[in-house]
């Protein structure tokens, strides 16, 4: 998973923001969306953060689709374990670890995927600077400004 992640960030980083347009347009804090499409996206990011800016976020992203499998893989083999001596080797017994997977590998993942989106989404300071260095600033500085629940 996190392989996979690490050659998909860019596609992710582009659906992020094109993601956080739309919401920053819809409230009136954006004029219009930054990027025409997928291509104009990729050129302006590109072309504005070069090549170490279609990787932002990579580290949040490829600890989520880590913290995803953790959750999916751990977690179905327990609960099938459980089910099967409740329901048999059946369907029920199937979604039912598949829906238990699913809830953990979501508990599992969700902070990792706050502090990506976050991280994909800051823009540089008239100074240079950006909000977060990295997961562990995003963590603590979300959970200082707006609670734990936040993540």
């Amino acid at each position: 998973g996190g392989a996979a992640q690490a050659i998909a960030v860019p596609f992710d980083l582009v659906k992020v923001r094109m993601m956080g347009d739309v919401r920053l347009v819809a409230a009136g804090e954006l004029e219009r969306p930054r990027y025409r499409g997928l291509w104009h996206a990729f050129s302006t990011i590109h072309r504005s953060e070069g090549l170490r800016g279609m990787y932002a976020g990579c580290a949040p992203a490829i600890q989520r689709a880590a913290l995803v499998n953790l959750g999916e893989l751990t977690t179905y083999d327990t609960a099938k374990r459980y089910f099967v001596t409740h329901l048999g080797d059946s369907l029920g017994c199937h979604v039912c670890s598949a829906v238990c997977s699913g809830f953990f590998a979501s508990l599992c993942s969700t902070p990792a995927d706050v502090a990506k989106s976050r991280i994909m989404n800051q823009t540089r300071g008239a100074d240079g600077s950006l909000m977060y260095t990295g997961t562990l600033d995003c963590w603590a500085k979300t959970v200082r400004r707006e609670g734990p629940l936040a993540l």
